[in-house]
């Protein structure tokens, strides 16, 4: 991993299952998160994938409040805010960047965030949930496979 400069961590440091019957990201209790502001400031990262759109809105919660005040633009009362995750398209898929700034991050670069479905059985049967709704006759899993390939790649 370190040959190819690539680190594997949870954003969940210490958790429970209020439902120890059930997988879903929903029936964590949540104690303690990793810090992901001091690993981003140690660490060059310049990508970071999440397996579920719940730890993408985690890790963003993390990062928002350190750039809060620096994306407004206008003057006086009329002060309106900048999109802080911009979204970008990839092949058939959308992923975000944010730029991180030098005085937080000690480098100012662009973070990419790539939300990947989850690959759980609960994750194959939300995407199959969601092909359905939007009339596309795919498999899930093949589905999943493809966006793996355009947002790992």
């Amino acid at each position: 991993m370190n040959k190819n400069e690539f680190g594997i961590i949870d954003i969940i440091r210490k958790c429970y299952r209020k439902d120890n019957t059930s997988s879903a990201d929903e029936d964590l209790a949540i104690i303690e998160f990793q810090d992901i502001i001091e690993i981003l400031r140690n660490f060059k990262v310049d990508t970071v994938y999440t397996t579920s759109k719940l730890v993408t809105s985690l890790l963003k919660q993390q990062i928002e409040p350190l750039l809060d005040k620096k994306n407004e633009t206008g003057k006086g009362n009329k002060k309106k805010k900048k999109e802080i995750f911009v979204p970008i398209e990839s092949g058939d898929f959308e992923f975000e960047k944010v730029q991180l700034p030098a005085n937080i991050f000690r480098t100012s670069r662009e973070l990419n965030i790539k939300t990947l479905y989850s690959p759980s059985d609960q994750g194959i049967r939300g995407i199959a949930k969601g092909l359905n709704s939007k009339n596309i006759n795919l498999n899930p899993e093949d589905y999943r496979r493809e966006q793996y390939k355009q947002l790992l790649s």
